[in-house]
């Protein structure tokens, strides 16, 4: 979690007292993670009170209206969780209706390849440089890119560690030689899921790219799935995804194998060259 001096000192008790309620729950860190951030964007969008309604929860709600029916949803039962933490009352029965929308969409190759080409320019910071080229190359999840730590990155040996949710698991991946000093120069600071999506917008408004409802960096994720389907027996491997196809779990590859396999079918890499 940030600092938590940035934030107004209301909310940021409330989230210390909110944290301490979930670890009092036996939740897994990455889930005491994603909650606190959720309630910590409700809070700052709703703004500093004493207490919250069920009315709030429906205001911010409504600010997403583009967003999928899994992301609703997690965050309704998030911030249920802090109401119960805080004795608020909470009279919601199920996720709103109108909030979810079939809508998912993903970047176009040619608007990636753009992202690239402002990293390697100068056009992006050196963050923005080097999240884009993890972002490119592996397509993590939001999560994901919060839960990267400098230790994750083994830049001797070439290897950097994704630690995976959704019934994932940890994947340590190679590092191409093109995006090495990409990686390098990136700061690996923790951030919040706010700073995460700020970033994002940036890169969109640097490159010039239309930053539609919906886009964010799920939306690299969902065009690099689609890039690797020449790779297709290994692209849930590559992805982090749950493995359930038995040939996929008993095939017998290495996760260094099925990297330069999918490597060398990636439809972004030589972009980078």
């Amino acid at each position: 979690m940030e600092n938590l001096g940035e934030l107004p000192e209301g909310i940021s008790q409330k989230l210390r007292d909110f944290e301490l309620w979930l670890r009092s729950e036996r939740l897994n860190k990455g889930t005491v993670k994603m909650y606190l951030g959720r309630a910590r964007d409700f809070m700052l969008k709703i703004g500093e009170r004493e207490a919250y309604d069920s009315q709030d929860v429906r205001a911010y709600l409504a600010n997403f209206e583009s967003y999928t029916g899994n992301w609703t949803r997690f965050t309704y039962y998030a911030l249920k969780r802090l109401f119960e933490a805080f004795d608020w009352k909470w009279d919601l029965k199920r996720p709103p209706a109108g909030t979810m929308h079939p809508k998912r969409p993903r970047l176009s190759d040619e608007q990636i390849k753009q992202m690239i080409a402002a990293a390697m320019n100068g056009v992006l910071d050196e963050n923005e440089a080097g999240a884009v080229a993890i972002a490119t190359t592996y397509g993590p999840r939001r999560i994901e890119l919060m839960n990267l730590k400098r230790e994750d990155a083994d830049f001797q040996n070439g290897m950097i560690t994704i630690r995976a949710m959704k019934g994932g698991r940890e994947r340590i991946h190679l590092i191409p030689s093109m995006i090495m000093s990409f990686v390098q120069r990136f700061d690996f600071k923790p951030r919040s899921t706010t700073s995460w999506d700020n970033i994002f917008d940036n890169i969109m408004q640097k490159c010039n790219i239309p930053n539609e409802k919906g886009m964010g960096w799920h939306s690299i994720r969902r065009a690099l799935n689609t890039g690797l389907r020449k790779v297709i027996v290994y692209r849930k491997e590559f992805l982090r995804w749950k493995l359930d196809d038995i040939d996929m779990i008993y095939d017998g590859t290495s996760s260094e194998e099925i990297d330069h396999i999918v490597f060398e079918n990636h439809p972004y890499l030589e972009a980078w060259r």
